[in-house]
């Protein structure tokens, strides 16, 4: 599961929890906005190994596709 931090606020969301909306001057755009905040465009990408909470910085593609991954687990691969 994807997880983005808010800047604004700290609070750790799903990608799949964010608020999501029309560009207001761009019709083939969108914003994201933190569900709890309000602030919009906000966020950092966090690394998406499990247990981690540090900012995404690398990613390569996986079996199961992107991975976006810290500079830490920049390497790891999950044992299945």
């Amino acid at each position: 599961m994807r997880r983005c931090k808010c800047t604004e606020c700290g609070r750790v969301i799903p990608t799949s929890k964010m608020l999501i909306a029309p560009h207001p001057f761009d019709s083939d755009d969108i914003v994201s906005g933190c569900p709890h905040c309000q602030s919009i465009e906000k966020f950092v990408l966090l690394c998406d190994v499990h247990g981690c909470s540090e900012i995404a910085s690398c990613g390569w593609p996986s079996e199961d596709g992107y991975r976006a991954t810290c500079y830490n687990h920049k390497d790891y691969k999950e044992k299945k």
